[in-house]
């Protein structure tokens, strides 16, 4: 795997974890039932730190991140308002 191959890979996940933590902010802030957002943004807040924790021994593909994020997504922005 070249380089820039390698640093393609490392980089995608960065941006979806950051853009999922700038998601889970927003949907944080006042949402229309607070018990239901933390019901539903908790798989979210479980899955992450598994992620983060097994990336390096069980790496992904990227269309798989992607997809959690697009799924992570949806459930933080139905937590908001539902």
């Amino acid at each position: 795997m070249s380089t820039t191959t390698h640093s393609r890979h490392v980089g995608l996940p960065l941006i979806l974890l950051l853009l999922t933590l700038v998601v889970l902010l927003w949907s944080g802030i006042k949402p229309t039932d607070r018990l239901t957002w933390i019901m539903e943004v908790m798989p979210v807040l479980i899955a992450l730190p598994i992620l983060l924790v097994t990336a390096q021994r069980f790496p992904l593909t990227p269309l798989l991140y992607i997809l959690i994020f697009l799924h992570a997504v949806l459930l933080m922005v139905g937590g908001h308002y539902t």
